[in-house]
């Protein structure tokens, strides 16, 4: 009978000390509860309450809560840089699960997310094999971007930001650029037939095999482009080129 009762007695304390570890804020409160037992016994007992002792602890608790201010804006700044952290993979993984998807579902959800880190300063965004028709995302953020062989055909792209984003294959077709910014960007046969490219730059961009029939684009917007090797212009528009700027039609180094 004594066994079973210490063995029950056993299983209880073992129960209640794993209760006891899995809350660290009760463990704490009785820690410091069993510390300040502690002190305060030994410091009444040893040197007693004096005004000059008082006059210490007044003065200590004034730097402690200095301390305090600081421990809990550090605090505060790690738990905002964690939650932020978290929200930009949540957004990401999202735009994943719409990825090469084909309905006006995906593309909301995508494009709302885009927003959501531009909100958040987040432009390196992979947006690859996105089908994005139609899309409104006039004055995005996508610098150093991953668009390769996004589908944004006929979408409304008045002056983003797509320098240093690798575009290689994207479609552009009809789609209004208005001010867009291409800048050292990889448009490596990207295609932009019809596309409104009013103020569009292209410095140092990759356009090779781009094609551009039919845009609505000036000869002296691609003056300032890497190569435009094999790419698709029109008639108007290559004359210009070959005439003041044939070096930009020739292979390029790289490609040899």
């Amino acid at each position: 009978m004594k066994k079973v009762a210490f063995n029950v007695f056993k299983i209880r304390l073992q129960f209640f000390v794993k209760k006891i570890l899995i809350r660290p804020v009760f463990i704490s409160f009785l820690v410091f509860i069993f510390s300040s037992i502690i002190v305060i016994g030994f410091t009444r007992f040893k040197y007693g309450y004096d005004e000059d002792f008082l006059k210490s602890v007044f003065i200590e608790a004034h730097g402690m809560l200095f301390d305090i201010l600081i421990i809990g804006v550090v605090i505060f700044s790690l738990h905002k840089l964690i939650e932020k952290k978290h929200e930009i993979k949540r957004y990401q993984e999202e735009i994943d699960d719409f990825r090469n998807w084909d309905s006006d579902e995906a593309k909301f959800r995508i494009v709302g997310n885009i927003k959501r880190l531009n909100r958040m300063f987040v432009t390196r965004i992979n947006l690859n094999n996105c089908i994005l028709h139609n899309a409104q995302l006039e004055d995005a953020a996508l610098r150093e971007a991953n668009l390769e062989s996004v589908i944004l055909d006929e979408a409304s792209l008045k002056g983003v930001d797509f320098s240093w984003a690798n575009l290689r294959h994207a479609e552009f077709n009809k789609a209004n650029l208005l001010g867009a910014d291409f800048k050292y960007s990889n448009l490596y046969r990207a295609f932009f037939r019809e596309a409104d490219l009013t103020y569009a730059e292209f410095d140092r961009a990759n356009m090779q095999g781009a094609q551009l029939q039919s845009a609505i684009i000036e000869y002296e917007q691609l003056s300032k482009a890497k190569t435009l090797y094999e790419a698709g212009l029109d008639s108007n528009i290559r004359e210009e080129i070959e005439k003041k700027y044939p070096h930009l039609l020739k292979k390029p180094k790289e490609a040899e």
